[in-house]
């Protein structure tokens, strides 16, 4: 699960791309032997 600090650095990140025209796709997380894909955490979380 992402932390705050994944999300807020996610923010961030899709910020800086759009100055330089890039599309952010998706920011993946990376610990414990595990990922998560910010995208798929962001839209489970608005379908609750």
């Amino acid at each position: 699960m992402p932390s705050k600090e994944d999300l807020d650095f996610t923010i961030k990140l899709e910020n800086a791309a759009q100055i330089l025209g890039i599309k952010l796709l998706d920011h993946i997380v990376i610990g414990y032997n595990e990922y998560a894909s910010i995208k798929s955490y962001l839209l489970k979380e608005r379908k609750k």
